[in-house]
């Protein structure tokens, strides 16, 4: 009667899960669980229960109470299946998942690991179980900055994923753009640009012209052309973008200010000083108002506009906006980030303009510290 009441109890929530009816789903799914440790506190339905309920969870962004239960259910696995079972690796991957929604980025890495070595042993390393483990892994390096180690895992998730799906797949499209990231930012600008351009194909196809991932792909190739030099053919794509977005979401959206932002600092590029500083002022006030003035997208637009203003002497604006953007960046990831040593190799390089030669080097060594680290 236990199994029976359990079974349609699950069921039920996945019907409800599937129509969004969460509330419906929560219902259903925390009385399969209570139904589930009548059986026992260590019964396998247990452990299923509480990932059912952390995937809504997770889909409703309360990832505490999800991980939680991961946790929970990853000790009932491990204990009743073994560690290398699949229905572990499930409860690792949905585990990361959580670790990095919560900013807990350096407890992922393992989680992934795991995840990616139980799949490729029970699956074989080209069951799409697997791929999707790889991907997540290279996405993973890509978010924390170590591209050399997610090109290869990309390039190869790329190779699997690509051949039994359709070309206008748009996870395809998202695959084939996130591995034109990893490339752009280890200076393969040329390969990039056919991976981009690939994946805007698809989009424009399957969603049309107007719609905001387009606008998006956009902006990324736009980017990608503006770190060749080519800014010839970023700009129409930058405009487009921009027209895009504000069509769509209005002109006091967070994606129209990266939109100036961008414009911005191609403008600056190409010497149209008078086109960059209204677009940058634009830009810095409507982060400010949407996001809140300690947000670091403003901290990167007024990193922008201190070197717009380096650039035409005006070195105390220039000085006054480069301090504000580290403060930003130390409060929000620590003094330790790159951001931060980025920020700091700026202030020297204006401190030295200025001829204060001691607080430069102090400030360039600092930023060399932290630099050097985030390298190794």
């Amino acid at each position: 009667m236990v199994n029976e009441t359990w079974e349609n109890l699950k069921r039920q929530g996945q019907k409800a899960f599937k129509a969004q009816d969460y509330d419906e789903c929560l219902k259903c799914w925390t009385s399969a669980l209570e139904e589930a440790m009548k059986s026992g506190p260590e019964n396998l339905r247990i452990g299923t229960s509480c990932v059912d309920l952390a995937q809504l969870y997770i889909h409703t962004n309360r990832h505490e109470e999800a991980e939680s239960l991961l946790n929970r259910a990853l000790k009932i696995r491990e204990a009743q299946q073994g560690p290398d079972h699949l229905h572990v690796a499930e409860c690792l991957s949905f585990l990361a998942r959580t670790h990095l929604a919560q900013g807990k980025v350096e407890n992922a890495e393992d989680l992934l690991k795991r995840t990616l070595a139980i799949r490729e042993k029970a699956l074989g390393p080209d069951h799409p179980k697997a791929g999707e483990s790889r991907r997540a892994l290279g996405n993973y390096y890509s978010l924390v900055g170590r591209f050399q180690e997610a090109e290869p895992i990309l390039r190869q998730s790329l190779t699997l994923k690509e051949s039994p799906l359709a070309p206008d797949n748009l996870e395809v499209a998202d695959s084939l753009k996130t591995f034109a990231r990893v490339l752009r930012k280890l200076g393969e600008y040329e390969e990039a640009t056919q991976y981009y351009e690939r994946a805007l194909s698809i989009k424009e196809k399957v969603l049309g012209s107007d719609h905001l991932d387009v606008a998006e792909g956009l902006r990324s190739l736009a980017n990608n052309y503006s770190y060749m030099g080519d800014y010839d053919r970023a700009e129409p794509l930058h405009q487009r973008s921009l027209e895009i977005f504000e069509r769509n979401l209005g002109s006091d959206h967070p994606e129209v200010a990266t939109g100036l932002h961008n414009l911005a600092v191609l403008y600056h590029r190409t010497n149209k000083f008078s086109q960059a500083e209204p677009l940058f002022i634009r830009a810095l006030q409507l982060f400010s108002s949407v996001l809140g003035t300690d947000h670091p997208e403003v901290a990167t637009t007024l990193v922008s506009m201190s070197l717009f203003y380096e650039s035409k002497g005006r070195m105390e604006k220039a000085e006054s906006l480069s301090r504000q953007a580290l403060g930003i960046y130390e409060k929000n990831f620590g003094s330790d980030h790159v951001n931060v040593g980025m920020s700091l190799r700026n202030l020297a390089n204006i401190c030295k303009t200025q001829g204060r030669m001691k607080e430069a080097e102090d400030l360039q060594a600092r930023a060399d510290q932290i630099l050097g680290a985030a390298r190794h």
